[in-house]
C-alpha cells in the first residue's frame, strides 16, 4: 500500500508534469478547418486530433458530409459554408432546401451546426459576378431554414476581408510560417509569435477595446498546411500542424493524431509541441498511479 506521503508528491508530480498539459485542459478555442490538400489525415483522425486540443468551434469552408459525420456526437461547433460558385443557385428557394436537406438535415440531430456562411469575401473578390447574387441567396437560405423549422438553430451570415474597410490595417485570423522572397514577414519566427499571442488572448478572455469584458469567438488559421491552395507560397503555410500531426512550430499545444495501424499493430502515439512522439498524458497518469498503488 502506497504511504500517505508516496501519494502527496504523486499528486504534485501530476499537478506539475507541464505547463502544456494545464494549458491543453483549459483553453477552448475555434479553428479553421480547410481541405485544399491531397495529404490530409482523414476525418475521423482529425476528429481524434481535435478533441485532444480541447477545439470547442470548427469552420469548414464546404458542407463536407465525412466531416460533419466524423464529428457525431462530439462537443465540436460548426460553422459550414456554401461557395462563392454557388450562390446565383441559392436564389431559387428550392434549390436552397434541397441544399439544406441535403447538408445539414441529415446531421443537425447528432453533430452541432450553429451557422451557414453564404459567400466568401464576395465584396472583395476581383470577379464581380457573384455581387448581385450574395444578399438574395443570403434571404433564401434563411428563408428556407424557416421552412424546414431550423432557423432559430441555425444562422445565417457571410464571411468578408476586412480589406473592405478602406482606413483600416487589416488584422488576420493566422500567420504564415512561410513565403516567397517578395512575402516579407512570412516566417516561421513570426507565425509562432502571432499565434503565440493569440492564444495568449483567447486564454484570457479578452474582448475589444470597446467591450473588453465580452470574450471573442475566435477562430484560428489554420488546422493543416494545404499543400493545394493556389496564389503564393504563404497561402499553403498557414497551417499549425503538418498533415502527419507535427506541429510546425511549438504553441504548447499537444495534439493526438491517431496513426493508421501498421501490419505489426503500432499503437497511436501522442506528437509533443516539438514534434517529438510521448505517451498520452492520461496513459502517464494511469501508469504512475499505478506504480504508486503497488510500492
Amino acid at each position: 500500500m502506497a504511504s500517505s506521503s508516496s501519494l502527496l508528491r504523486a499528486l504534485f508530480l501530476l499537478l506539475s508534469l507541464s505547463d502544456s498539459a494545464t494549458r491543453i485542459l483549459g483553453l477552448e478555442f475555434g479553428i479553421n478547418y480547410g481541405q485544399i490538400a491531397d495529404d490530409l489525415p482523414s476525418p475521423s483522425r482529425v476528429a481524434t486530433l481535435l478533441g485532444s486540443l480541447n477545439v470547442s468551434r470548427v469552420k469548414l469552408y464546404d458542407a463536407d458530409p465525412n466531416v460533419l459525420q466524423a464529428f457525431s456526437n462530439s462537443n465540436v461547433d460548426f460553422i459550414i459554408g456554401i461557395g462563392n460558385d454557388n450562390l446565383q443557385n441559392m436564389t431559387i428557394l428550392a434549390n436552397a432546401q434541397d441544399w439544406i436537406q441535403q447538408h445539414v438535415q441529415p446531421y443537425i440531430g447528432q453533430t452541432q451546426i450553429s451557422c451557414i456562411v453564404v459567400g466568401n469575401e464576395v465584396l472583395n473578390s476581383s470577379n464581380n459576378q457573384w455581387m448581385p447574387y450574395l444578399v438574395p441567396a443570403m434571404k433564401t437560405v434563411y428563408s428556407a431554414l424557416s421552412n424546414l423549422g431550423l432557423n432559430k438553430q441555425v444562422a445565417v451570415t457571410t464571411a468578408h476581408s476586412l480589406n473592405i474597410l478602406a482606413t483600416s490595417y487589416p488584422p488576420s485570423a493566422g500567420w504564415p510560417s512561410k513565403g516567397d522572397d517578395d512575402e516579407a514577414g512570412a516566417t516561421l519566427e513570426n507565425a509562432h509569435i502571432y499565434n503565440e499571442n493569440l492564444l495568449q488572448r483567447i486564454e484570457q478572455k479578452q474582448g475589444t477595446p470597446a467591450k473588453p469584458s465580452v470574450p471573442i469567438d475566435i477562430y484560428v488559421f489554420a488546422l493543416f498546411n494545404e499543400n493545394l491552395k493556389p496564389g503564393p507560397t504563404s497561402e499553403r503555410n498557414y497551417g499549425l500542424y503538418y498533415p502527419d500531426g507535427t506541429p510546425v512550430y511549438s504553441l504548447g499545444l499537444q495534439g493526438y493524431l491517431p496513426e493508421l495501424y501498421s501490419a505489426t499493430g503500432t499503437r497511436p502515439g501522442l506528437y509533443s509541441a516539438t514534434g517529438t512522439r510521448v505517451l498520452p498524458f492520461s496513459v502517464v497518469l494511469v501508469s504512475i498511479m499505478t506504480f504508486l498503488m503497488n510500492i
